[in-house]
């Protein structure tokens, strides 16, 4: 009986064990978490009808600097300033990775390009994730924005910020932050247009070389793998024109045989639209290509750039949404 006691006793602590060491690894992902590609940046304050996704992400030879690409559609374009010196930028670490010592710039790759947010670490990082707000300083308005008496003043901004980030230092369920987080939400509304996005340096592809001039870091960070995928979907787009040209010979060469043959004649039809169609987007494709391969992209062409920042320390980034 003491055997089967003593066997029963060594089971309960070795699952104990082991489920605390699985919550720890649990833990660190969650903390180690970054927004993945194409995945849409939240908009924390302020309202917009525009769009921002994460572009690609790099991170430099050295391990020292972190590209990022801020990637606009059209209503973001339309509604939001194309310089990136008209962009306030804060950025939010934890007590347990300190980034103190980061210099952060963002700056825009034409009018109608993407965003390109740097973090320099003179240290290198750790492999924790952090978040970078992106605030349209820019506030583009209309008619009728003007006549608004709820526009925020730049300390408003940043007092509206810090009441907010305060509350990642309550759990969800605590008193202290059901009792703010209705003001801070009207208070929200009330902000310009103010994105978020979560980065760990350890998710991202590791570059061959440190960037010297934006050329090279646009040319890295997206030009690259943008002409490699326009690349693929004009060899797949010729496949496709190759296959179909194949059996449009083979619906001639049926019709030849027999005119009277409707099958043939309704598959003849239905290939050459197809083959129009195909054409036109290769066509279209190709004039993609050739113009962003023979971009001359200028060593300072993201100025004007936005370089200054104000850091927020929290205890809970996983608490800021």
């Amino acid at each position: 009986m003491p055997v089967y006691l003593l066997l029963g006793v060594f089971l309960f602590f070795a699952g104990f064990a082991w489920i605390q060491h699985n919550a720890k690894i649990h833990r660190a992902q969650v903390l180690a978490s970054s927004m993945t590609y194409n995945e849409q940046l939240p908009l924390w304050g302020g309202t917009s009808k525009g769009n921002l996704n994460l572009g690609h992400t790099k991170l430099s030879k050295d391990g020292k600097t972190l590209a990022v690409e801020i990637k606009y559609d059209s209503d973001a374009h339309t509604a939001l300033s194309s310089f990136g010196n008209r962009y306030k930028l804060r950025l939010v670490d934890t007590k347990s990775n300190s980034m103190k010592d980061a210099k952060l710039s963002y700056g825009i790759f034409g009018t109608d390009g993407s965003g390109v947010l740097t973090v320099y670490s003179p240290a290198g990082f750790q492999n924790q994730s952090f978040i970078v707000m992106i605030i349209d300083n820019g506030q583009l308005v209309t008619s009728a924005d003007l006549n608004d008496q709820t526009q925020m003043s730049d300390d408003d901004i940043d007092k509206s910020i810090t009441a907010e980030l305060s509350n990642a230092q309550y759990s969800n369920n605590s008193t202290a932050h059901n009792s703010v987080i209705n003001d801070q939400d009207t208070n929200k509304t009330k902000l310009p247009p103010l994105y978020y996005v979560r980065l760990n340096a350890h998710n991202a592809g590791r570059n061959y070389r440190n960037w010297s001039n934006d050329s090279e870091l646009i040319n890295d960070l997206f030009v690259k793998s943008n002409l490699n995928a326009l690349d693929k979907k004009m060899n797949q787009t010729s496949l496709k024109l190759k296959k179909a040209k194949k059996t449009l010979k083979e619906m001639d060469a049926r019709l030849a045989e027999n005119k009277d043959d409707k099958v043939a004649q309704q598959g003849r039809d239905d290939i050459k639209s197809s083959i129009q169609s195909l054409q036109t987007n290769y066509n279209t494709t190709y004039k993609r290509y050739k113009r962003l391969e023979s971009t001359t992209i200028g060593t300072d062409v993201l100025k004007p750039k936005q370089t200054r920042y104000r850091l927020y320390t929290v205890n809970n980034i996983n608490a800021i949404h």
